[in-house]
């Protein structure tokens, strides 16, 4: 059963790293950076206005917890936790 578990984490592994390196994610990346760029550009406008910019600040840090998500799963499944 061990073996069975420890083979799957290899073949998940195996493929997002093959996920990591396609142009795809390469593009999906880019968007998200330039989402977190416009996001921040709205919160600092909300924050001349003197208005609240937790919204903004959330999505921002949702774009960017995405953009580094697959290298954590990969961390997590060649670390074994």
């Amino acid at each position: 059963m061990a073996l069975e578990v420890q083979e799957l984490r290899t073949e998940q592994a195996s493929q997002l790293r093959q996920l990591a390196q396609s142009p795809a994610w390469a593009l999906l990346k880019t968007r998200w950076q330039r989402l977190v760029q416009r996001s921040e550009s709205g919160k600092a406008a909300t924050l001349r206005k003197g208005e609240s910019a937790a919204y903004q600040q959330g999505v921002t840090d949702g774009l960017e917890q995405a953009g580094r998500e697959l290298d954590v799963v990969l961390r997590e499944l060649e670390g074994g936790t």
